[in-house]
C-alpha cells in the first residue's frame, strides 16, 4: 500500500461518485441480453422463437429469476448474433472462482484531485494506456486503486494484477499476469490456456466479446518492473483501457505505444499537513505548526511515510507532536549511518524504523517474520505458521499491523480465506530485519514452520484431488505450531492450489536456498496431481526445476529420478520432446540404481511416449514393453494401467488390432476396479480412438461418453475437451456429419485455450477425414 490517505471532503464527483454495489456477472448478463434484444427490435416472445426457447424462460432469465444454462445462453447468443459474448457471460454467472478481485482503495486519501481528474480524462478512450510513475512511497498504487475502485462503483468491469516488479526477486511472469486477468473475466481455472500465447489470444477474444455487449473495461497493472513486462501482456487491439503504475519511467512503452505518462510527485506542504491532520486531528496540527513542518520534511512529503508516522503520533496522544518528531529525528540520524546510496527505502526508512520499534512484541515479531514469506500475498494460516501460535493471536497481531499501516488486507477469494499483502518497501524492510543475526534462530525456526505448513497442506490437497491413488503418503506430524489446512472436497483443495500456486513455487525456491531441500522436493511432489489437472506449463516447469535442484543437493537417487520424471512429463505434454527425452533418460539412470520401481516404469513409458509422438512406433513398443515388465514387478495398479494404456496406443499406430484393444481394455478395467475417475477418463478416450481406428464405431462412442462423464466428474476441462474431440470424430464416421463437425469445432476451441499440443493433434485428425466430408 503506497498512499493510505483519504478524507471524505476531498472526493471529486468526476473521480469518485456515490458508492453502489459493483455489477455482478448475473446483472451484466441480464443487462447485455436486454440491450441486445431491444437493439434488434425483438420482444421476448420473438426472441424465444428465434432461440427455440419459451417466452416465460426468456422472461425469467432476463429478470434474473433463473440463471442461464450453457445451452440457453448459446441459443440466445446465436439468435442475437452476440459472437459468443452471452456464452462467456453465462459461464461467468455459473462459475465459482478463486479470483482475488480489485483490492480496496486506501481508507484515507487526501489531495491528488488534479491527478485523479487527469487520469479520468486520459482513460476515456476505449483503448487508452496511461502510466503513473514516481519514486517509491509516493502513492502510485493508492492513486490507481482509488481511481479504479471509483470506476468499478460506476459499473465498469475492472481487472487487476500486481506485477510484483519491485516486491520480490521474482516479478510476475506474463503467464501469471494473464491468468489473473482471465480469472477476472470469470474464466474458470480449468479453461485457462497453458501457454502465454494462447492465454493472450483468449484474453483478446474475451475483451472483444465484452465490446459486443458495450461493457466498459479497465485493466490495472500495478507495480510494473519495466516496459517489457507490460508489453508482453498488452493485447494487439482491445476495447480495454490500461492503467499502469511503476517506479520505472517506462520510456520504451511510451515510445512504442504512445502511452500517456503521469509523473507523480511527492505531496506539497499543504497537502502533507492535511493528510497529517486527517490522522491525528486538525486541532493538534494547528497547535504545533512548526513541529508538523518538521514532521512532513522528515517524511520527505511521501504519503506512505507520513501515514505510518502520523498513525504512531495518534496512538500516543500524551506526548506532543514535537516530542514525537524529536524521537523520529533521532531514529533518522541513526539510520543515516546505515543507508546506502541506491537504497529505495531512503525516504521512508526512518518512519518504518520508528513505527516498528514502537510495536508490542508479538506484532513486531510477526512483521519481521513476514519478510520470510516470499510470495505476493499471504493467508492468516501461513502467518500463523510463521508465528507458531494460534490463529486468534495471529489475527490480533495482524489487526494491529493494519492499524499502523504496516500490513494491508488483500481482497479475499471466493472461499473467504483472509489474505494480506505488504507494500514492497515494507517487505524489503521486514526481510532485512528478519535477516539480522540477533533473530537468526527465530527466523530459521519460523521458515521451517512455514515450509512445513505448505508441505502438509499441499499433501492434504493432493489426497482430495486424486483420493484413490496409491502414491499418496501419510506424512509424519508437523512441528509444534504448524496447523495445516484440511479440505472437505476436491473443489476446495483445487481452489487452494490455484490460489497458492505462485506462492508455492516461491516457497520451494526459498526452501532450497536455505537448505530445506527435502521439503522443497516434497512440496513439488505433493502438487503433481494438481499440475496434471491444471496444466500450468510454466509454473509446473519452474516448480520442478527447483525440485530437481533440491534432489541434486540431497544426492538422493529416488528424489532425482522422481523430479526428473515429473519435469520431463511437463516438457513432453507441452510439446518440448527433446528436453523431455534428456530428463527421462536421467530419471531412468537414477531409478535403475534402485531395482524395479514405479518411477523407472513411468520414465521408460514416458520415453516411449516421446518415440510414439515422433512416429517411431517400433522403438515406442520396445520401451513400453520394457516398462510393463518393471511395473509388474514394482509398480502400483495405476502405474501398470498407464503403461498398458500407452502400449495399446502404440500398437494402434502399428495397426495391430488385437494387441491394441487388449492393452487398452486391460488399462480401463484396472482403473474401473480402482474407482479412479481421472484414470478412467484417461483410459477411456485412447481406447475409444483405438476402437474407432478398427471400425468399432458404436463401442467407440460409448467409451467417449464414459470419458466425458469421468472428466467432468473430476473437473478436468482439458480431458473433457479431448473426449469431446474423439466423440466428434466417431460421430462423423457414424454418418452424423454435422453433429460431429460441430462437436469437433467445440473441442478444438476448448483445447486451444488449454492444451495447444492436443488441439494440434485433433486438427490433424480432422484433416484426415477429407474422404468422409
Amino acid at each position: 500500500m503506497e498512499d493510505t490517505s483519504a478524507s471524505p471532503q476531498v472526493d471529486r464527483s468526476n473521480a469518485v461518485e456515490a458508492k453502489q454495489a459493483p455489477a455482478s456477472d448475473a446483472e451484466r448478463f441480464r443487462e447485455a441480453l436486454k440491450r441486445l434484444r431491444v437493439s434488434k427490435g425483438l420482444t421476448q416472445h420473438q426472441l424465444g422463437k428465434l432461440a427455440f426457447l419459451s417466452r416465460p424462460l426468456v422472461n425469467q432469465i432476463e429478470k434474473g429469476a433463473r440463471d442461464p444454462t450453457p445451452e440457453a445462453a448459446e441459443a440466445l447468443d446465436k439468435a442475437l448474433n452476440a459472437r459468443g459474448a452471452l456464452v462467456e457471460l453465462a459461464l461467468a454467472v455459473r462459475a465459482e472462482l478463486p479470483y482475488f478481485n480489485l483490492p480496496q482503495g486506501p481508507h484515507r486519501f487526501v489531495g491528488r484531485e488534479d491527478v485523479m481528474d487527469t487520469i479520468s480524462a486520459l482513460m476515456e478512450p476505449a483503448n487508452a494506456l496511461v502510466c503513473v510513475t514516481g519514486e517509491p512511497g509516493v502513492g502510485k498504487s493508492a492513486v490507481a486503486l482509488r481511481w479504479a475502485n471509483a470506476a468499478r462503483d460506476r459499473g465498469a468491469l475492472v481487472l487487476f494484477s500486481n506485477l510484483r516488479g519491485y516486491s520480490s526477486d521474482v516479478p510476475a511472469h506474463p503467464e501469471e499476469i494473464l491468468e489473473e486477468l482471465l480469472l477476472g473475466l470469470s474464466v474458470t481455472p480449468d479453461r485457462i490456456p497453458s501457454t502465454e500465447h494462447t492465454r493472450k489470444s483468449l484474453f483478446q477474444r474475451l475483451l472483444a466479446q465484452r465490446e459486443v455487449v458495450h461493457q466498459r473495461i479497465y485493466v490495472v497493472l500495478d507495480n510494473a518492473r519495466d516496459s517489457q513486462q507490460v508489453l508482453s501482456v498488452l493485447p494487439g487491439a482491445s476495447n480495454a483501457a490500461f492503467l499502469v503504475t511503476s517506479r520505472n519511467q517506462m520510456k520504451r512503452l511510451v515510445v512504442q505505444t504512445s502511452a500517456e505518462r503521469i509523473m507523480l510527485e511527492s505531496l506539497d506542504r499543504a497537502t502533507s499537513k492535511r493528510l497529517t491532520a486527517s490522522l491525528i486531528g486538525t486541532e493538534r496540527v494547528d497547535s504545533e505548526p512548526a513541529a508538523v513542518d518538521r514532521l512532513v520534511d522528515l517524511c520527505a512529503h511521501l504519503p506512505l511515510a507520513l501515514s505510518i508516522a502520523a498513525e504512531r503520533i495518534h496512538a500516543h496522544p500524551t506526548k506532543t507532536i514535537e516530542q514525537h518528531v524529536n524521537d523520529l529525528q533521532a531514529a533518522a540520524r541513526l539510520l543515516d549511518r546505515l543507508e546506502v546510496a541506491d537504497d529505495d527505502t531512503t525516504g521512508v526508512r526512518p518512519a518504518f524504523n520508528w513505527s516498528y520499534a514502537a510495536l508490542p512484541d508479538n506484532p513486531a515479531r510477526l512483521f519481521r517474520l513476514l519478510g520470510i514469506h516470499p510470495g505476493p500475498r499471504f493467508s492468516v494460516q501461513a502467518a500463523t505458521a510463521l508465528l507458531g501460535s494460534s490463529e486468534e493471536e495471529t489475527l490480533a497481531s495482524l489487526d494491529e499491523l493494519i492499524q499502523v499501516h504496516l500490513v494491508q488486507p488483500a481482497a479475499s477469494p471466493s472461499q473467504g480465506q483472509r489474505s494480506f499483502t505488504l507494500h514492497d518497501l515494507l517487505y524489503a524492510y521486514a526481510a532485512e530485519e528478519s535477516a539480522s543475526e540477533r533473530w537468526s534462530e527465530d527466523t530459521a525456526a519460523a521458515r521451517s514452520r512455514l515450509v512445513q505448513w505448505y508441505v502438509h497442506t499441499a499433501n492434504a490437497a493432493s489426497w482430495q484431488i486424486t483420493p484413490g491413488r496409491a502414491h499418496h503418503v501419510r506424512l509424519p506430524p508437523p512441528a509444534d505450531g504448524v496447523s495445516p489446512r484440511a479440505f472437505a472436497d476436491f473443489g476446495a483443495a483445487f481452489r487452494w492450489c490455484v490460489e497458492e500456486l505462485s506462492n508455492i513455487t516461491a516457497i520451494a525456491t526459498s526452501a532450497v536456498q536455505h537448505g530445506l531441500v527435502d521439503e522443497a522436493w516434497q512440496i513439488a511432489v505433493e502438487m503433481y496431481d494438481f499440475l496434471i489437472h491444471y496444466r500450468p506449463w510454466q509454473a509446473w516447469i519452474s516448480l520442478y526445476e527447483t525440485a530437481l535442484r533440491a534432489a541434486d543437493a540431497s544426492e538422493d537417487a529416488w528424489q532425482i529420478a522422481v523430479a526428473a520424471n515429473h519435469l520431463a512429463e511437463a516438457y513432453r505434454r507441452s510439446g518440448q520432446l527433446e528436453r523431455a527425452r534428456q530428463l527421462y533418460a536421467r530419471a531412468i539412470t537414477e531409478a535403475e540404481r534402485l531395482g524395479p520401481n514405479e518411477c523407472l516404469g513411468y520414465s521408460l513409458t514416458g520415453l516411449g511416449e516421446c518415440e510414439l509422438e515422433s512416429r517411431k512406433y517400433d522403438s515406442a513398443v520396445r520401451l513400453m514393453r520394457q516398462a510393463l515388465v518393471v511395473q509388474t514387478q514394482g509398480g502400483s495398479s495405476v502405474a501398470q494401467a498407464y503403461t498398458h494404456l500407452q502400449l495399446g496406443s502404440a500398437y494402434r499406430e502399428q495397426g495391430i488390432e488385437e494387441s491394441a484393444l487388449d492393452h487398452g481394455r486391460l488399462a480401463f478395467d484396472i482403473l474401473v476396479g480402482d474407482d479412479d475417475s481421472h484414470g478412467i477418463g484417461t483410459a477411456a478416450v485412447p481406447l475409444a480412438r483405438t476402437l474407432l481406428r478398427f471400425g468399432h464405431y458404436d463401442e467407440a462412442l460409448t467409451y467417449c461418453d464414459v470419458g466425458l462423464r469421468e472428466f467432468r466428474r473430476c473437473e478436468d476441462y482439458g480431458g473433457e475437451a479431448d473426449a469431446l474431440g474423439a466423440r466428434g470424430l466417431v460421430l462423423v464416421y457414424l454418418g452424423r456429419r454435422e453433429e460431429g463437425l460441430a462437436t469437433i469445432a467445440q473441442a478444438v476451441e476448448m483445447l486451444s485455450s488449454v492444451d495447444t499440443h492436443l488441439a494440434g493433434r485433433l486438427e490433424s485428425e480432422v484433416a484426415d477425414l477429407t474422404g468422409l466430408l
